[in-house]
């Protein structure tokens, strides 16, 4: 064992109560010197557990409040290939890195795990907390750096990395009654940096972690990348790569997720006491949810389900790819399938699925009425490329049909590429904002709503939208309560032009001499309109003599021009001048 100091540092700024001044010790702990040999034939799971459970004295413990723990100690793994046949466990205390990428951690049959232990190497928090001085939750700043994961075979269904708390998972291991708060058995401040994971069921599975990060990694071929289970609370991806999902390397070959966050069912002691909730009930009624996932410059590609979303607080999707969704499952999934969710960014991502009949994002409906109080509001989709590879069947974003609405949704400067609809918006969507979005290669409409019912789309904002192929850009099957600006495409104009012509001339004389001007707006500055129901309001200036001119009523309306009459209020007045007319299309 190889061991060096590093002092600890000073009492931070506003937690005055006593804290850790020791020197902390910094523990390296290779596991070749507790025999394993990496060399791709031998078993190494008894030598790198034992190097485990070395560290795990050496880091034991913390003495203050906020928690320092002892030291940091970390398992360093040899070159070369390490078999293992069961789990390597480090439970509430060290990391583990391989060495100069050159490290392989390869599953070895008879591989012998339990569903919920399943995972080669688990950071796992004890349920027992008598085993390490009392802590609830484990030391922080941990990680698993720079080594190769490999299964490549489906007899088990095997995951690579697993940080979970052993609390709330059975009924023989509660959450006690005196604490059924889920966050406070979170792992804090995991890291899993330079990672690659081939050929297995599930690459990451984080089911308890705070504040974790996973960074410059990659999976591929396996069932799940990342399952962002029930009790993470900011979790990071950022500049890694999850892609080419698979069956083929578990047992249980259902659908593939690029991301899968949903909740989870815990159980939980009622009315009971100590560990063994003494004199209460176990009951499984705890519902854990997932909040906060930042993805961030990495790509998701070719699973089932790129990003398959069923509740989440505070989901961020920035400055990545998710490419080609729908991949292996031969139905038409979406690429990103988003649930019950609330407050949701995705910026600046590029979007597309390999199948001509699969809606690109999906959102599915409201389960409640909106309300601040509940944060059920918020889903900003902007300056992002939504598309399919050839002309498909299908929407760029799909929000499902329900009886509640979304509100403060923002669809902006999203380009649809390849597709039927742009955006289809199937239930109530109210107080938001559908602005400068571009659609090419469109066959349907860029802006489809069907949400009957008065107000439905109560204060929602239509403005800026464009296509340049000849189809509506806003199509209104059923619903009341949009308000538009200006959008327009070769078949339709909604909103308000100007377009400005000369008058006409009739000779002095008389008041009430009159003459009559066509307009036509391609030769005024304009184009056409939807239809003959829209608004005009004319008005003139600068006429010939003393200007004492009245417009008339306006007539002869049609899609491409209309004729005003110009009225004489003296009797030198001829006429003439410019008429300018504001055209409103409201339908």
């Amino acid at each position: 064992m190889i061991l060096s100091c590093l002092f600890a540092g000073e009492t931070p700024a506003g937690h005055p109560q006593a804290t850790n001044t020791k020197a902390a010790p910094v523990a390296s702990v290779k596991a070749s010197e507790y025999g394993a040999l990496c060399n791709g034939t031998n078993d190494d799971t008894a030598a790198i557990q034992a190097a485990v459970d070395a560290i795990t004295v050496v880091a034991g413990g913390v003495e203050s409040n906020p928690p320092y723990p002892r030291s940091a100690a970390t398992v360093e793994l040899p070159q070369g290939k390490c078999m293992i046949h069961s789990p390597i466990i480090l439970s509430n205390y060290g990391s583990i890195q391989g060495s100069a990428n050159g490290t392989w951690l390869s599953a070895l049959e008879p591989w012998t795990a339990t569903p919920v232990d399943n995972a080669m190497i688990e950071i796992r928090q004890s349920w027992d907390k008598a085993l390490y001085n009392g802590q609830m939750t484990s030391s922080i700043n941990r990680f698993v750096r720079n080594i190769n994961f490999i299964y490549a075979a489906h007899v088990h269904s095997i995951t690579a990395i697993k940080v979970f708390n052993q609390t709330g998972t059975t009924n023989s291991m509660p959450y006690p009654a005196d604490d059924t708060n889920p966050q406070h058995f979170q792992i804090p401040g995991v890291i899993i940096e330079g990672v690659a994971v081939y050929s297995m069921d599930t690459a990451f599975d984080l089911e308890d972690c705070g504040e974790c990060v996973i960074q410059n990694s990659q999976a591929f071929y396996v069932k799940n990348g990342l399952i962002d289970g029930a009790n993470n609370y900011s979790l990071v991806v950022d500049n890694s790569a999850i892609q080419a999902g698979s069956k083929s390397y578990t047992a249980t070959p259902t659908s593939t997720n690029g991301i899968f966050a949903v909740s989870q069912a815990r159980w939980v002691c009622v009315k009971g006491t100590g560990p063994s909730c003494t004199g209460g009930t176990v009951q499984r009624t705890l519902i854990a949810s997932p909040q906060g996932l930042t993805v961030s410059k990495t790509t998701v590609e070719a699973f089932d389900v790129d990003a398959n979303i069923g509740n989440m607080i505070g989901l961020v999707l920035n400055n990545s790819a998710f490419d080609l969704g729908a991949y292996t499952s031969g139905v038409p999934n979406p690429t990103i399938l988003l649930g019950d969710i609330n407050w949701t960014i995705i910026t600046d991502c590029f979007i597309a699925s390999s199948r001509t009949d699969s809606n690109i994002v999906e959102i599915r409906a409201a389960t409640s009425v909106p309300t601040d109080a509940g944060n059920l509001d918020g889903t900003w989709i902007i300056d992002s490329w939504i598309q399919a590879y050839t002309p498909a069947k299908a929407s760029g974003i799909q929000f499902d049909s329900g009886a509640h609405a979304r509100r403060n949704v923002y669809v902006e400067r999203v380009q649809f590429s390849h597709l039927v609809t742009g955006a289809s918006i199937l239930s109530p969507l109210t107080y938001s904002v559908l602005r400068d979005n571009y659609g090419f290669d469109m066959s349907g409409q860029l802006l489809y709503f069907n949400a009957p019912g008065t107000g439905s789309f109560q204060s929602t904002l239509v403005d800026g939208n464009t296509t340049a192929d000849s189809v509506k850009v806003v199509n209104v099957v059923a619903g009341t309560g949009l308000v538009y600006g200006y959008n327009q495409s070769p078949a339709q104009f909604l909103g308000t032009q100007v377009v400005q012509a000369p008058g006409c001339s009739f000779a002095a004389g008389a008041i009430g001499n009159h003459c009559t001007a066509r307009i036509t707006f391609s030769s005024a500055g304009g184009f056409p309109m939807t239809s003959n129901s829209y608004k005009p309001i004319c008005t003139i200036q600068d006429t010939a003599v003393d200007g004492n001119v009245a417009l008339g009523a306006v007539t002869d309306l049609t899609t491409t021009s209309l004729t005003v009459t110009e009225i004489a209020l003296s009797t030198a007045t001829t006429g003439g001048g410019t008429i300018n007319c504001s055209l409103t299309q409201n339908k």
